[in-house]
């Protein structure tokens, strides 16, 4: 660890670690938003509107994690390997969700797209644990 850096990780470490409950509490809104009103017009909308929070809080745990491997000197531990592989997992998660929601959205069969919201919510929440702990 770089000694110069104590104050960064200190201030840094609450920050990320308060991103993760924030992306976990996300992850539960994404669940009720995509299982319920799925006759509503405005299904897909809002669930487009959701999307850039849940983006912006993951680009956030992304580049405070960066700034906290910095201070490791990049040093990667098993830890830190779950945590990379974690984000990497969510980002693709997060692509192929929106794909299918576009694709079902034009099919219209709505139903089969809260089947793989479901499917896509637990895995989050169980990669979110997984990397978190």
């Amino acid at each position: 660890m770089n000694e110069h850096l104590l104050g960064l990780y200190a201030y840094t470490l609450p920050l990320h670690q308060g991103f993760m409950h924030v992306l976990l509490s996300l992850v539960c809104i994404y669940l009720f938003l995509t299982q319920f009103g799925i006759n509503n017009k405005n299904y897909s909308l809002r669930i487009r509107y959701f999307l850039p929070i849940y983006h912006a809080f993951l680009a956030a745990i992304f580049f405070t994690g960066l700034v906290l491997l910095s201070v490791l000197n990049f040093i990667v531990n098993l830890h830190v390997l779950k945590m990379v592989l974690g984000i990497f997992a969510l980002i693709a998660l997060s692509t192929i969700g929106y794909k299918r929601l576009k694709r079902y959205q034009r099919e219209e069969n709505l139903v089969k797209f809260r089947r793989f919201a479901l499917f896509k919510g637990i895995a989050d929440i169980s990669i979110l644990i997984f990397a978190g702990f």
